[in-house]
């Protein structure tokens, strides 16, 4: 066989490199050529090619045996770690599309993280162990940047008053938005109620309250802000002002939220954050 000098670029397929590993794998270059699905003759030719490809002699033939030489046992031993580091990518590709492996970035307002869809976070983990779950806690208006920046990949937060064309929304649930008072009294009118604690300027719930508070009469003052109820509900307590929290139905009632699932629309192929979404 004619020798060629190597060249600093290997033109080999993984094709090739699985003839070589075959034949180090059967007693048999018969059995090797049934065990790829290929002819005798097709295994022999991809084999030369091999051997043209690399510039070495990977087998000497003696009568009607072919012996590897030194340089053959070294490659087929390299054939064996590529194929095997390919059977490993192939593998991890397969279970990314499946979504079992890979990074979900999810962010979640903390009503949603702490009070209804923990347990669906504690079972992601269990189900999904490959994937690498990275969680971050905020408020909705912070939480949907994050998903446009493409920071996030699921968003779970309050429903904007302005829907997003860019992003897919998907209901999980109706939250009671109740009237707090200092003294646990609710008079019958709202002109009376306030001044009021309420989260900040610029925040989907507040955009809520603001608008069903005045469409019942009530002038919405805010003396102190905060993006968490319970600082909220303890200025309540201590008297600072009056307050609109989720609560229960059997509270007085003035507004309702709308806990979300948000997605980008032009989002490929996220099978992870499908199955998240699907345990809220």
């Amino acid at each position: 066989m004619e020798r060629h000098p190597l060249n600093s670029t290997l033109h080999l397929t993984t094709t090739q490199l699985g003839y070589l590993h075959a034949v180090f794998q059967h007693p048999s270059w018969a059995e090797a050529a049934a065990a790829l699905g290929v002819s005798a003759s097709a295994l022999s030719q991809g084999l030369s090619q091999l051997e043209t490809n690399l510039g070495v002699i990977l087998f000497e033939r003696e009568s009607r045996r072919r012996t590897p030489t030194e340089a053959g046992l070294v490659a087929a031993d390299y054939a064996a770690g590529v194929l095997a580091r390919t059977d490993e990518l192939a593998n991890w590709v397969q279970n990314r599309q499946a979504g079992l492996e890979g990074r979900l970035r999810v962010g979640m307002v903390d009503v949603a993280a702490l009070d209804y869809f923990p347990n669906a976070v504690e079972r992601f983990r269990t189900e999904r162990p490959g994937i690498d779950l990275r969680l971050t806690i905020g408020p909705s208006v912070g939480l949907l940047e994050q998903l446009g920046a493409r920071d996030l990949d699921v968003a779970v937060c309050v429903a904007p008053t302005r829907p997003d064309p860019a992003v897919v929304f998907t209901e999980l649930r109706q939250e009671p938005l109740v009237v707090l008072s200092p003294t646990g009294a609710i008079d019958s009118d709202p002109s009376g109620w306030g001044p009021w604690v309420g989260f900040p300027k610029g925040s989907h719930t507040r955009a809520i309250i603001e608008t069903a508070l005045h469409g019942l009469g009530a002038d919405y003052e805010v003396v102190a802000e905060s993006h968490q109820p319970e600082v909220l509900a303890q200025l309540v307590r201590l008297g600072v002002g009056w307050a609109v929290l989720p609560g229960s139905t059997d509270d007085h009632v003035v507004a309702f939220r709308t806990l979300v699932s948000a997605s980008r629309v032009d989002a490929i192929d996220q099978p992870a954050a499908e199955a998240f979404i699907a345990l809220l």
